[in-house]
């Protein structure tokens, strides 16, 4: 311990106009395994930053903070700040438009800000939760530049990292997230099904949530899902009935590698109707999605085929829902 207080009172000295708090020090330290030099390079990159991009006013940052993309909650057990990506919101950006990433990191600097300025003393780290609300897949433009923001200038301050709401049945596949943090933040990470479980994570009440985070969890964050292991060298198939009428969206995602699939509808029984078709086959993929309207009554039949693998099963998840109608007439 004499050998790194050594060390910080000699970082300190690089920067003796700058006001670095020991705590920060510390955590560049840290990060750089207490190489004093490498540490130096690390805080006049930070230092430079900071002098460029800080403050950030809240009026501009204000319309991505309302659409609940980036979140301050205040403090919660421990006093560690709570801050929110949501990830649904992040994901319908269009990052191609000119300056979308830069507005979008300005604001998680802002929150993040408010978060440091808040917590109590002695308290430096904050727990931060991915709000995985409807979505199929994160926002992995955005979460690369993130990752990179909150490395060089945020180092050493997770405390938590809480996906949520993520159902056991499709953990496999937002387990991907993981390959984005960096490897000393892995450890911290935890998947949350229930709000309940959230709460006591965080040590927030229910009404200190975004509303939005208030809705479907428990295993329905993804509406109409099922989860089907198909064995190694094996196939299954799931049935989902329709009326006459009935149009629905259906979709569906391998967790890893990929199957051979076929959709086909087939009638109902006694229907003198013609008899089934298929609707859609492609082999070894490992999604896909589309729309189907009845003419009959019967069911689509989700075929997955992993014969051609013999030593590898497959987790498939399958989601088949009412399609709205906006959605049909703009088809």
């Amino acid at each position: 311990e004499d050998g790194k207080r050594a060390l910080v009172e000699q970082l300190r000295g690089r920067f003796a106009d700058d006001a670095l708090s020991e705590a920060t020090l510390r955590r560049f330290l840290m990060v750089k395994a207490w190489n004093a030099d490498e540490a130096t390079v690390m805080l006049q990159s930070h230092v430079r930053w900071r002098a460029e991009n800080l403050p950030v006013p809240p009026e501009d940052v204000q319309p991505i903070l309302d659409s609940g993309a980036v979140a301050y909650l205040g403090n919660g057990a421990g006093g560690h700040a709570v801050l929110v990506l949501g990830f649904k919101q992040l994901t319908q950006v269009d990052w191609s438009v000119e300056g979308a990433m830069t507005r979008h990191l300005r604001a998680v600097a802002h929150c993040a800000e408010l978060a440091i300025a808040g917590m109590p003393e002695g308290v430096e780290t904050w727990t931060f939760v991915i709000d995985c609300n409807g979505i199929r897949a994160p926002p992995a433009r955005f979460m690369q530049e993130f990752t990179r923001l909150m490395q060089a200038n945020y180092p050493e301050r997770d405390h938590k990292i809480i996906l949520y709401p993520i159902p056991w049945f499709i953990s496999s596949f937002v387990k991907s997230f993981m390959v984005m943090l960096p490897e000393r933040a892995r450890g911290k990470v935890s998947f949350l099904t229930t709000l309940d479980e959230l709460c006591e994570e965080t040590g927030l009440a229910r009404p200190q949530l975004p509303e939005r985070m208030l809705g479907p969890a428990d295993n329905e964050a993804l509406t109409g899902g099922t989860i089907l292991e198909v064995k190694a060298g094996g196939s299954m198939t799931h049935r989902h009935q329709v009326a006459a009428g009935d149009s629905v969206k259906w979709s569906f995602k391998v967790a890893e590698r990929n199957v051979n699939f076929e959709l086909r509808f087939v009638v109902a029984e006694g229907d003198t109707s013609p008899k089934g078709f298929t609707v859609q086959k492609v082999d070894k993929t490992n999604e896909g999605e589309g729309e189907f309207t009845a003419e009959h009554a019967g069911a689509l039949e989700f075929a997955f085929d992993n014969s051609f693998s013999y030593m590898r099963g497959k987790s498939v998840f399958v989601s088949c829902e009412p399609a709205e109608k906006e959605e049909l007439a703009a088809g």
